[in-house]
Formats: structure tokens, sequence, C-alpha cells
């Protein structure tokens, strides 16, 4: 009842929206909004399955690991095979039990070939690229949800993974702009990157998706110091890029309103910028800010939550961090609460000012 009702909705919205006559296939929309809501439903159902294949693999590594040891070809030729099998048997996969499976054996794959590879005595960065090509490949050979969704994780942790083989701690800053910039990107673009390109549309939540949690690992390795201490000591650098990001992406917001008064931009500028040049030292709220912003924008419900979920997580490890005494830190946080209050109290009545115009 409720598929028909949103088809009925969309044609009802068509017809108003074009005056000639248009040919439409109603089953086939029918069946596709099926798919795409079966797909969701169970989520979090489906993720823990997933946690418990997991630890299935884990276990089935273990063996793979003490047979093959002397071996590694072998591991890596199993770990491409059980690779191919998984995502060419996702493609047709209806099955919540063997979608698990599936996803299960396309994780421990990634972990045989770079077993293998490691028992070979290759280069790290060597292992961490074909892995990375590996993750690349897989949204190109199919559009499962979850398949999709991981490896968008895996190449960026494989991304990830040069910084920490090469000591190189200084190119944080340059992932912080790749994926804080594709996340923009991302939210920004979901109409055109769906009514464009229907091969992306079947993909599109899976990587936005990925590109989040992608972040939000990012985040965490920026905002909880026992994972960068004394390793990286120029945080601000991350915030300065993440601040540039918010303000692009603030003018777009403000260029949609097609708002007219020059008062109200400067004003709206002005709040969001104190905002964040607040927390320009802890680029991990300055993140969760943006997820939170474009997540509200574009009406991502996931985003939001995440983002809300984050900025609480780490605005309390900024503060539990501060070598501070915690009467500073108290009014440090007074202040902070009281810039973020103005900017909510200004920019709801000029929103409300705007509406009654």
């Amino acid at each position: 009842m409720e598929t028909n009702s949103k088809v009925d909705t969309l044609l009802q919205t068509v017809s108003e929206e074009y005056d000639w006559d248009l040919s439409i296939h109603r089953e086939a929309i029918e069946k596709e909004l099926t798919a795409d809501e079966s797909s969701y439903q169970g989520l979090g159902i489906k993720l823990l399955s997933i946690a418990g294949g997991l630890l299935a693999a884990g276990f089935f590594l273990g063996f793979v690991g003490i047979t093959l040891m002397s071996v590694p070809a072998l591991a890596i030729f199993i770990g491409l095979l059980v690779m191919g099998c998984a995502i060419v048997l996702n493609k047709t996969s209806t099955n919540t039990v063997l979608d698990t499976l599936l996803i299960s054996s396309y994780l421990a794959s990634y972990a045989m070939v770079g077993f293998g590879m490691s028992q070979m005595r290759m280069d790290s960065n060597i292992i961490a690229t074909a892995l990375l090509l590996l993750a690349i490949i897989t949204p190109v050979i199919t559009s499962g949800y979850m398949l999709n969704f991981f490896s968008v994780l895996v190449a960026s942790a494989c991304l990830f993974s040069f910084v920490f083989i090469n000591d190189s701690y200084e190119t944080v800053h340059v992932y912080t702009l790749l994926f804080a910039a594709g996340y923009a990107w991302l939210s920004l673009s979901e109409t055109e990157l769906i009514a464009q390109n229907p091969p992306l549309n079947t993909r599109y939540m899976a990587l936005r998706n990925g590109f989040l949690f992608a972040f939000i690992g990012l985040l965490c390795y920026l905002g909880i110091r026992e994972l960068h201490d004394r390793d990286l000591n120029d945080g601000y650098l991350s915030g300065g890029i993440i601040i540039l990001i918010t303000g692009f992406v603030l003018y777009q917001v403000v260029d949609s309103l097609a708002l007219t008064e020059v008062k109200s931009k400067a004003l709206i500028y002005l709040m969001g910028g104190l905002m964040m040049l607040s927390a320009v030292f802890a680029p991990a709220i300055c993140g969760a800010l943006l997820i939170i912003f474009l997540s509200h924008h574009t009406g991502h419900r996931t985003g939001l939550i995440v983002g809300v979920i984050a900025l609480i997580y780490f605005t309390s490890q900024y503060y539990y961090d501060l070598d501070y005494t915690l009467l500073l830190k108290s009014e440090l946080m007074m202040a902070s609460g009281a810039i973020f209050l103005s900017a909510w109290f200004i920019l709801k009545k000029q929103l409300k000012r705007y509406e009654q115009n």
C-alpha cells in the first residue's frame, strides 16, 4: 500500500509538471521501489548478521593462515576467487542469509589476499595499493549496496594506511580535503548524479554513506588525542580545510535560498564563520558540524543522526583533553554554547522574516 501511494504521488507530480502525454511503465516503477525498500528493511538485523559472519570469517581465516602459511600464492588465489564469487553472486542474491555470507566472504577475501602478499615479503605500500585497486574495482562491477559501502571503507582504510606505513602524518590534511570535499560534493550533487547517470543511481547511497563513515573514521583520528599524540601537531590545518569547505557549502545554500537582503546574507556568513572558527583547533568538531549542516540541508537522516552523535562525542572528548582547569573548561563551554544559541536565535529569526515576505 505504501509503495502504491508513492507511485500515485510520483505519477501525479509528473503529470502536473509536464503538459504532454507520457508513456509510463507503472509495473516497472513499482518493482524498482519495492526492491529499493527491501534493500533497506532490516538493515540493523543485516548488520548484526554481518558481525556474526565476520566472527565466522575470522575462524576461517585462522584456518587458512595455519593451512596455507607455507603456500602464500594459494592464499592469494583463494582470496581473489572468493571475492570474485561474492561479487558475481551478489548481483542475483535476494536472500538476507546469503547476502550476509557474501558480504562476510567479500571482507574475508581482502584479509586472505593481504595475508598471502605479506607472507611473500612484499612491500607494505604494494600490498596497500593492491587492496586499494580491488576496492575501487568493486563499484565498477557490481551495484550491490553493502559491497559498495564496504568497498569505500576498505579503500579509505588503504589510503589511510599509507600514513602509518611511511610515517607521513602531515598527509592527513590531504585526506581531510579528499573525504570532506568528496562527501560534500556527493551530498550537494545528489539530484544531478541520480538523474543524469543511471548506473551511478544504483550505487549513489552506498557511496555517499561510505564516504560519510570514512570521514567519521578520519575525524576519530583527528579528535582522539591518543591516536595521534606527538605525531600530528598542526591539526588546525585540517580544521581550516573543513571550515573552507563549509564556507563553500554555506554559499551554495544561501544562493539556493535566493536571499536578496545583503544584511541577511552578511549575518548568516558572520554567525556561521564564528561557529566554525571557534572550533578551528578541534577539526573533529568542525567535521561533525559540516556533516550536520549538509545532512540537514539535503534531508539525509542517517547523516544527521551520525553527525549529532559525532558532535556530542567529539565536543566532550575535546574538552576532556584540554590541559586546563575545570573552571576554565566550564567557561569555554559556556562561551561556545552562547555562540551557538545566538546563531540559532538570529538565523531562525531571519528565516521567519524571509518566509513571511
